[in-house]
This record gives C-alpha cells, sequence and structure tokens, in this order.
C-alpha cells in the first residue's frame, strides 16, 4: 500500500515472514494428533478396567478371591480413570490455538476503512512490535481539540452546536458538535481542553490543520447592536461617534456581550442613529463632518482636514 491508497476495513497491508510459525504450527498439529490418540487408549482402558472391577466385585463379594486380589482391581480402575490424558489433549490444543494465532497476526490488516498517511515498512524490513508501520486515516469525520478558559468552560454544553472555521479551507464555517469536556484543567495552561467532532464532506479537511472555534456562552434577544470597529475608548470608557446636525458627537455606551462583528449596547444609543464606524480616531466630540454619496465606497462623511469616515448604523432586533 502506497502513501494516499484509499483501503477498506480489513485489507491486507502487508505480511511477515511466516515460515517458523508454519513449522511450529506442524509441530502442535501433530502434539495434538499424539495426545488424542493417547486419550483413545486412555478411553478404552478406562472402560476394561470397568468391566474387569465388576466381574471381580461379584467373585469378591461371593467369596471366590481374596481381598487382596480383588484391591488390585480396585487400583487399576482408579489408574485408568485418571485426567491425565484428557489434561494433555486439552494443553496441546491450547497450545495449537496460540500458534495458528500468531500465524494470522503475520497478515496484517487495516481496523478500519481509510486513507493510507504514513508508510513505514518495505520489502525486507526488519519489524517489532513497537514498529509504526503503516498509519491509517479516516477523514470522514474529524475531531477538533481546543482550550478554553475558566470562564468559558461552565457555559459549554455537551452536544452543543458550535461553528469551526477552517482558514486554508475556505471562509464559510463547518458545523461541528461538542463531544468531550475536561473535567480538569491543565496544570501548565490552567485551561480546559474541548473536543468537537464534525462531519468532513468531501474530506477537505485534513489532520493537523489550525482551526477557529466559535461556542456560543450569552445569547440575547431584541438587542440594540453596532459594528465592533463603531466602539472607541476615551479615558478608559467606551464610546460611539455619532453624526448629528453635522457634527460628531460621544456617546458613552454600555457595552453587553459580543461575537466578535457587533457588540451589543445596553445603553447610550437609540435605533437608527447614524453611527461612525471609520475614521473616528481622528474625530473629536463637536468635529464637523460632512457626509457624502461615494458610488465606490459609499456613503462618506468627510470632516475639513481628515480622512474619510465610514458609516453605519445602530440596528436592533438582533441576537448573540
Amino acid at each position: 500500500m502506497e502513501v494516499g491508497s484509499v483501503v477498506g476495513a480489513g485489507s491486507v497491508l502487508f505480511t511477515l515472514d511466516d515460515s517458523d510459525l508454519r513449522a511450529q504450527v506442524r509441530q502442535y498439529e501433530a502434539a495434538v494428533s499424539v495426545a488424542r490418540a493417547k486419550q483413545k487408549v486412555a478411553g478404552d482402558n478406562r472402560e476394561n478396567a470397568a468391566k474387569q472391577y465388576e466381574r471381580y466385585r461379584q467373585l469378591f463379594e461371593q467369596g471366590a478371591i481374596s481381598a487382596d486380589a480383588f484391591d488390585s482391581y480396585v487400583l487399576k480402575l482408579e489408574q485408568a480413570q485418571s485426567e491425565e490424558p484428557d489434561a494433555n489433549l486439552a494443553q496441546s490444543e491450547a497450545a495449537l490455538a496460540y500458534q495458528r494465532n500468531q500465524l494470522a497476526n503475520t497478515v496484517i490488516t487495516s481496523p478500519i476503512a481509510g486513507t493510507v498517511a504514513q508508510r513505514g515498512v518495505d520489502v525486507g524490513s526488519i519489524v517489532s512490535s513497537s514498529t509504526q508501520a503503516v498509519t491509517i486515516v479516516d477523514l470522514s469525520r474529524v475531531k477538533v481539540q481546543v482550550s478554553v478558559g475558566e470562564q468559558q468552560i461552565g457555559k459549554i454544553r455537551q452536544e452543543q452546536e458550535v461553528k469551526v472555521v477552517v482558514p486554508a479551507v475556505r471562509a464559510e464555517p463547518f458545523t461541528g458538535v461538542v463531544s468531550n469536556l475536561s473535567p480538569a484543567a491543565d496544570s501548565n495552561t490552567k485551561s480546559y481542553l474541548v473536543e468537537v467532532k464534525m462531519d468532513n464532506p468531501g474530506q477537505l479537511l485534513k489532520q493537523g490543520m489550525f482551526t477557529e472555534v466559535h461556542f456560543t456562552t450569552d445569547r440575547s434577544e431584541g438587542v440594540l447592536t453596532v459594528p465592533v470597529d463603531a466602539l472607541a475608548e476615551r479615558s478608559g470608557s467606551s464610546v460611539v461617534l455619532t453624526v448629528q446636525d453635522g457634527q460628531a458627537r460621544e456617546n458613552p455606551v454600555k457595552t453587553g456581550i459580543s461575537d466578535g462583528k457587533v457588540t451589543e449596547i445596553i445603553s447610550g444609543l437609540q435605533e437608527g442613529d447614524q453611527v461612525i464606524v471609520l475614521g473616528q480616531q481622528g474625530l473629536v466630540n463637536g468635529s464637523k463632518v460632512v457626509v457624502s454619496e461615494d458610488k465606490d465606497e459609499g456613503a462618506k462623511s468627510r470632516p475639513a482636514g481628515e480622512g474619510s469616515v465610514g458609516l453605519g448604523g445602530a440596528q436592533g432586533k438582533n441576537s448573540n
């Protein structure tokens, strides 16, 4: 099997030299035959000893033979009833079954259906039980591992649906499901491991790719939101600049949760306010701005002596 080959469950990957094992199997097969023959002889002896015992018991009870003579036949019956021949046969059969199993193990098959990702052996190679001979991967369904902090782990649920972004493959996120949550934090990073399983249509995702996993840890319905770029920091507080009567106005706001694209505004804005989302760093409260229409750039406001700034709007009825 070459790297990249598609294999089914049970497909032969390679075989080991089995000449010595075949010779051992033949040896143990012969040992089983001998043990069975001895068991048959022992069975016949047991039957004959039982018949002789019964006959001489009757003679002893009739006084025709002495007690010593009768005791010799009792001893013969006890010896004939020994279980040693049966035990020897069972031991030989077990040894034969073990050697046959060892022989079967010389044919190495794939336990799963998948693709050969790595091959560490060639014809004539010497291998041991620790040799990583062939690596088979099943990419029809993949697992993503991500670490989260103690602030988030309590808000993530088993079987929770999440969005997984793989930049190397496509911008559109994949859908995964939380399969495992670590009950203890890593001693070094103090973070918790979360495993997410997801389907891999077309096997676009490859082992080792980097991903972004987006968990929904909080949710708000029917709230006011603005683009995250509309937020600015002034004296340690969050503000949003709006356009009112041709001037930039700083609006101190109280923010809520954010999904990285939009942020919830708890107070400080009204739905429909004209919000500056680009270039607000160069504006101060009261700066004059002029809104103009640009076919290529959309609605813009241009303060005197400043670059262009983008406009957005405070929107309601969004959920995060």
